[in-house]
């Protein structure tokens, strides 16, 4: 008689159950391996802001201050007052702090000190784009979700520009370009004038730093989705004005509303606008969803908050719960989210950070 030996294997039943095993193993693994993800995407965005804060000190060693946050060229009468409205493009920090970040090639390229951006196109328009274009690692967070590296939102002479996810410090009020009057009749309130390290008229000394320099904010982040709302659903102009992270080089004006049909300036003049583009103010809370607010302050996909640079080259990674107060005004209310923005407002940091 034949013998028959029974065939060795797995049964369905078996193998369902394996599979079943196998994936709740890679639903388990998954979260660890996107946490490990980030926190390296994390530490590469906290080298960029170190490399940032870092360049600047440089620059302040090289010229005395610290580098403007936009490199204003049109000059206040002696009352103070802005008389001439017309609008024009401006430098940005970013730009400014190229040599001081082994970038003197593209720096050599921009002429800061000689030309505007916009004599820059009206020069050679294929290499103000180029140029305007070129993507530095060191202003990109890698956890950042832009769809390209160019924000298409806030362009420049009708260019897009480099996209940038770092702001600096502006005030801990409204964002402003500068302390005094504008020329428009409104004024600034003592209250509402830059209490931060950067705006948009000259670069701040360290000695202007009274408060210390490890308790003093130089910059931070801004991601380009930043859950503004879209189009469908926007009041015509809003989406069009929201800048969107930041621009790498330059600044769309001193502070100029635009009609954001013609896509050019409507000739009324805000004290805020031009420093959108470059800058925030710890008057929004760190990943603020408020409509209002949202696209002025700092905000990352990092989760539960942002890496601030610090005036002493050091580098933290500031939590959303950070005690502030967005609506106050004095240096006792602010909170020490507004104590850290404030460089000499007198007060001790009264809280963690």
């Amino acid at each position: 008689m034949s013998s028959f030996q029974k065939s060795k294997g797995f049964t369905l039943v078996e193998l369902l159950v394996v599979i079943a095993i196998i994936g709740i193993l890679i639903g388990m693994l998954l979260p660890a391996v996107q946490q490990v993800r980030e926190a390296a995407r994390r530490t590469t965005c906290a080298n960029n802001v170190r490399q940032i804060a870092l360049a600047m000190l440089n620059y302040e060693s090289a010229l005395g201050t610290f580098p403007p946050g936009i490199k204003n060229d049109i000059q206040p009468d002696s009352a103070g007052i802005i008389q001439d409205a017309s609008w024009k493009t401006l430098w940005s920090w970013g730009t400014v702090i190229l040599p001081y970040a082994e970038q003197n090639n593209l720096y050599d390229v921009f002429r800061v000190n000689q030309r505007t951006p916009l004599e820059f196109k009206n020069a050679d328009v294929n290499a103000f784009q180029a140029a305007l274009q070129t993507e530095l690692p060191m202003f990109r967070c890698a956890s950042d979700d832009a769809a390209t590296g160019l924000n298409e939102q806030r362009k420049i002479n009708n260019f897009a520009t480099a996209l940038s996810n770092y702001v600096v410090a502006n005030t801990h009020a409204k964002l402003l370009w500068r302390s005094a009057d504008i020329g428009n009749g409104t004024g600034v309130q003592d209250l509402e004038k830059v209490t931060g390290a950067f705006d948009g008229v000259e670069g701040k000394t360290l000695a202007q730093f009274t408060d210390g320099t490890s308790n003093s904010i130089l910059l931070s982040e801004r991601r380009y989705n930043n859950g503004y709302r879209d189009p469908a659903s926007s009041s015509a102009g809003w989406y069009d004005l929201t800048p969107r992270g930041a621009n790498a080089f330059a600044s769309r004006g001193l502070g100029f509303s635009w009609d954001t049909t013609t896509g050019e300036p409507s000739g009324a003049v805000q004290t805020w606008r031009g420093m959108r583009d470059v800058a925030f103010t710890s008057r929004g809370y760190i990943n603020d969803y408020n409509q209002w607010e949202k696209d002025r302050a700092a905000s990352s996909n990092h989760p539960a908050g942002v890496n601030m640079g610090l005036a002493d080259g050091s580098v933290r990674f500031v939590r959303e719960s950070i005690d502030t107060n967005k609506y106050a005004w004095s240096p006792a209310g602010i909170g020490t989210y507004g104590q850290m923005m404030a460089i000499n407002d007198g007060t001790v940091i009264s809280g963690e950070f």
